[in-house]
């Protein structure tokens, strides 16, 4: 729903560029576009922050989470562990939710997995 209201998603097959042995499926806009389009649209505001340490980022995350917020959060796939070896690389445009933590792992619900993961 967020992709019509936002304009639409972009797409691209290059089969001459392979990743992970297969060919290259692209299916993004330009980083924060669609959410840039979306609160446009809608007429609503979203809070942004950014962090250079990731301490303090963690340290807001988990205020956000004690709080019972669900907080969409950018990152590298390439931290992500539940994601194979082959496909992680270094690209800081890659977006998820995290809806909770228990003990020190984050619950997290991920886009490109079919489950939700620790």
């Amino acid at each position: 729903m967020a992709f019509g209201i936002a304009a639409g998603l972009g797409y691209a097959y290059l089969p001459f560029v392979k990743f992970g042995g297969l060919p290259l499926f692209a299916y993004r806009m330009p980083p924060g576009s669609i959410i840039r389009g979306l609160t446009r649209r809608l007429g609503i505001t979203m809070h942004s922050e950014t962090f250079r340490n990731p301490a303090d980022g963690m340290h807001v995350l988990d205020h956000f989470l004690s709080s019972g917020q669900v907080v969409g959060v950018q990152t590298s796939a390439f931290w992500l562990s539940y994601f194979p070896p082959d496909m992680r690389f270094h690209f800081n445009a890659h977006n998820l939710i995290v809806y909770g933590k228990r003990g020190n792992q984050y619950l997290i619900s991920d886009p490109v997995i079919d489950v939700l993961v620790e």
